[in-house]
C-alpha cells in the first residue's frame, strides 16, 4: 500500500536476541528507559548512513 515506505530496524544496533547492553565499547547506551545517550546515537550515525544511503542515493 506504500511503495515509497522504506523501513529500518536499529534493534540490531542496539540490542543483542537476549539482551540489551547498559554500555556497549565504552560508551552509556541509555540516558534512560526510553531514550539513548547523545554518545551513542552518534556512534550509529555511520551504520544508518549506509543504510539510508541505497534509499535515498544522495551521496
Amino acid at each position: 500500500a506504500f511503495p515509497n515506505m522504506h523501513l529500518i530496524d536499529p534493534n540490531n544496533a542496539v540490542c543483542e536476541p537476549d539482551i540489551c547492553a547498559v554500555v556497549e565499547g565504552n560508551i552509556l547506551v541509555y540516558h534512560d528507559e526510553h531514550h539513548l545517550t547523545a554518545s551513542y546515537s552518534r556512534s550509529l550515525a555511520p551504520e544508518l548512513g549506509r543504510e539510508l544511503q541505497p534509499i535515498l542515493g544522495w551521496w
